[in-house]
Parts: structure tokens; C-alpha cells; sequence
């Protein structure tokens, strides 16, 4: 009876947690969908909705980030003077610093020609819908388990497919991201100004490592499952 109980208040348990982890995963995909369709309709693409609603950074001027390729004089802000602990900061009396590149800075559209408002629109709709698609696999790997017994062929191809989508997927999008906002600069009045440069983080690749890893797990534990169902 005992052995019965305890099963019966695992499997709540594990129902509520998995309701949890539904609802976090509809909510996370809500969101993104929100912001493809802020993003459409706003004032740099379709132009349904009127700008100024600066919702999941969906602003009404269209803009890009890039590193400057010009020397920034930041004056006498960080004026050091000597004391008797040494060099020190005039305005703090901390330790003194140096202020040095690269410099960042917004560059804003006021007046984008079609072409540039089709890159800024693919640049911005490529991260919402990468997340889309994984939060999709996360949510269906979730119903499934909360329906029965998680290690089924499926939920092994689904964690396939979520390795690939973080680890090369992401990636990519890095590789994507910044050859668009390279092309938005290089088509503005200001190309001269930014230097041309390019940032790869590695960190989507050692998660689709570990999620490769997981999907590797899962196969054994459906093996194990087979070979005891095969036993009994």
C-alpha cells in the first residue's frame, strides 16, 4: 500500500512540474510570436501599427550598433592628479583608469530606403524565430512526458534537432546577424565612419554539445526500456 502511495505522489509531483514547464514554454513561445508580430507590423515593415510603442525593442527609428573608426575624445572627464597615495582620479580619488576603443554607438535610420528596411527586418525576425522553433521542440519533448513514458524514438529526434538548431543554428545566426548589420552600415551615408568587424561567441556550440549529449542518453534509455519490456 505504502509502494502504491509513494508512486501515486511521484507521479503528481512529476505532473505538476511538468505543468510548470508547459506553461513556461507557451508563455516563452508567446512572447516570441508577440514580437515577430511587433515587429511586422510596425513602422519599418508592414506600417499597421503606428510607431512609438517600444515594446521587445521593436522602436520606431530603425537602427544598428557597430564599432566606430575614428579616435573618441572623451576630454578631461578622467583628469588625474598626484597625491601623496600616488595617481589618482581628480573627481573620485580612486585609482585612475583610461578610457580607450572600440567605441560602440547607434547608428539610426531616419529615412531608410526599401532594401535597407528588408535587411533590418530579416535581422530582427531570425533570433525570435530561432527561439520559436526551440521552445517548440522543448514544449512538444514536455506533453509528451507528461502523456507517458518520455524515452520514445520521437523525443530522441526532437533533442537531435534542438542540438543542431542551438548549436549550428545559433551560430549561424551570429554569422547572419553580423553580416546584415555590416550591409545596413555599408549602406548608409555613415559607412566610413565604422569599422568593419565580426564577434562569434562559441557558448551556442557547447550547448548543442551538451544537448547532443542528452540525445545520446535518451537512446539508452530507450534501449534499456526495450530490453526490459523483451525480458518481461
Amino acid at each position: 500500500m505504502s509502494n502504491t502511495s509513494a508512486s501515486t505522489r511521484r507521479q503528481t509531483h512529476s505532473s505538476r512540474l511538468g505543468s510548470i514547464l508547459e506553461g513556461i514554454a507557451i508563455v516563452g513561445l508567446a512572447a516570441a510570436a508577440l514580437q515577430v508580430v511587433l515587429i511586422l507590423t510596425g513602422p519599418n515593415v508592414l506600417g499597421i501599427r503606428p510607431g512609438g510603442a517600444n515594446i521587445f525593442g521593436s522602436d520606431e527609428v530603425m537602427g544598428v550598433r557597430g564599432e566606430v573608426d575614428f579616435p573618441i575624445d572623451f576630454g578631461d572627464r578622467l583628469s588625474r592628479v598626484e597625491t601623496e597615495d600616488g595617481t589618482r582620479d581628480a573627481a573620485t580619488g580612486q585609482p585612475p583608469v583610461e578610457l580607450g576603443g572600440p567605441v560602440e554607438v547607434q547608428l539610426s535610420f531616419w529615412d531608410p530606403t526599401e532594401s535597407q528596411r528588408t535587411i533590418w527586418a530579416i535581422d530582427q525576425l531570425l533570433a525570435p524565430l530561432l527561439v520559436a522553433a526551440g521552445i517548440w521542440l522543448v514544449l512538444q519533448i514536455v506533453r509528451s512526458t507528461r502523456r507517458g513514458d518520455p524515452f520514445t524514438a520521437i523525443n530522441e529526434q526532437r533533442l537531435w534537432s534542438l542540438a543542431v538548431l542551438v548549436g549550428v543554428g545559433a551560430t549561424a545566426y551570429q554569422l547572419i546577424a553580423g553580416f546584415l548589420h555590416m550591409l545596413l552600415i555599408q549602406r548608409s551615408a555613415a559607412a566610413d565612419m565604422f569599422a568593419t568587424t565580426a564577434t562569434i561567441s562559441f557558448l551556442p556550440l557547447i550547448f548543442g554539445l551538451l544537448i547532443a549529449l542528452l540525445a545520446a542518453v535518451w537512446r539508452i534509455g530507450i534501449d534499456l526500456r526495450d530490453d526490459v519490456e523483451a525480458t518481461i
